[in-house]
């Protein structure tokens, strides 16, 4: 089904018009979620030595409840050692987390990969998270030299490559 935002048509009209041609509800609703609130994060981090992978499990439950209520998407991807994760959304509710996330101390050395103003349309409908192989996140390692559109890139690949759960 797909995502509804807690707007009114007049809201995303009056928000949007100036970028965007009178046209579709249907399409202003897509451009809600396109306006420069759009935030795009994307980041690798290590799991803390001597912490248990187990914790990925608990990780998912308060992400998957937070995210939802922040209005966040995206995919958070673990290879039994490091984390990879998309976040998208409004800026300040990214924020919030991000902060949240620097403070987490089960995971260390987080490296921002893409960190940007979005225009375009959310990567995935909704946040999930998943397992990857655990040589799959190498090509990350890396990505700091890699423009924004050649990064997520290769995150879109290997989405299509993980296992992953709603």
């Amino acid at each position: 089904a797909p995502r509804r935002f807690p707007v009114s048509f007049d809201k995303v009209f009056s928000a949007t018009r100036h970028y965007i041609a009178p046209c579709s509800r249907k399409t202003l609703a897509t451009a809600a979620v396109s306006t420069p609130h759009h935030h795009q994060l994307l980041y690798i981090s290590n799991l803390v030595a001597g912490v248990s992978y187990g914790v990925f499990a608990g990780i998912c439950q308060v992400s998957r409840r937070r995210n939802a209520e922040l209005g966040l998407v995206g995919v958070l991807l673990f290879d039994g050692h490091r984390f990879c994760q998309l976040l998208e959304g409004p800026t300040e509710a990214l924020a919030r987390v991000r902060n949240s996330i620097v403070g987490d101390p089960r995971h260390e050395f987080m490296t921002v990969l893409v960190d940007r103003q979005h225009s375009g349309p959310a990567t995935v409908p909704r946040w999930e998270a998943g397992y990857c192989g655990p040589d799959e996140l190498e090509l990350f390692l890396g990505a700091d030299r890699a423009g924004p559109e050649q990064t997520m890139t290769r995150f879109r690949a290997l989405i299509a490559r993980s296992d992953l759960s709603p």
